[in-house]
């Protein structure tokens, strides 16, 4: 895990930094990775070598945007050192759930060259992207038939409620009087046409005009 076994040590540092440096690695060894982070804070300016372990140690607590933040911060020409940080960048977003920001990281890794843990995660981030993307999908088609079936309902509701409401107009007509009311009509209308007859009787040749079907006299009367 030390970058130190990767690069050697930066022979810029002072002692004391390199002190610090190396009771940091004793601490991150024996998993003790807060004490780690506290050890490879404590040196300032920091060393590319402190800032790559301190974000690793972040990473092992659980603070993934930490870890990356850092990862972006260490620049180096050295393709082996650049190759990890790739990696390490990928893992940060694949543990943030950012499947295409860790598939993305992976491939710059891969490029650089081989590495076996990269391709492991690799396959994974895309087998989990599909599973996502096939959850998306399912959903939306789930929501799409909910409310296909939905809209299918209200039809067939509003439908029941027009039949309803037509048959409860037929019921309101008959019990209203309206079927007394037309026959009163008829009655008044044969009552006027038979008070009309009284009053004009017709002569008998009027009824022969009318037996042949036709009436051409201007005042018949």
């Amino acid at each position: 895990m030390p970058l130190l076994l990767l690069i050697g040590i930066n022979l810029e540092a002072g002692l004391l930094d390199l002190y610090k440096l190396q009771q940091g690695y004793i601490a991150y060894q024996n998993r003790n990775y807060k004490e780690a982070k506290e050890k490879f804070l404590a040196i300032n300016p920091p060393l590319l070598e402190s800032r790559y372990a301190l974000a690793n140690s972040y990473y092992r607590l659980g603070a993934y945007k930490l870890a990356g933040r850092l990862y972006l911060k260490c620049k180096s020409k050295n393709p082996v050192i650049k190759q990890r940080i790739f990696y390490n960048l990928g893992n940060c977003a694949f543990k943030l759930g950012r499947y295409k920001s860790a598939k993305a990281y992976y491939i710059k890794a891969l490029q650089i060259g081989f590495d076996e843990d990269a391709i492991t995660n690799l396959q994974k981030v895309l087998f989990l992207e599909e599973q996502k993307k096939k959850r998306i999908e399912a959903k939306a088609n789930k929501k799409v038939k909910a409310q296909s079936q939905s809209g299918s309902s209200d039809q067939k509701l509003e439908s029941k409620s027009k039949k309803a409401l037509s048959k409860n107009q037929s019921k309101m007509g008959e019990g209203s009087g309206t079927s007394k009311a037309t026959k009163l009509t008829q009655i008044n209308k044969n009552r006027s046409t038979h008070e009309s007859v009284k009053r004009h009787p017709l002569s008998s040749k009027v009824y022969e005009m009318i037996n042949k079907g036709y009436i051409n006299e201007e005042k018949p009367w």
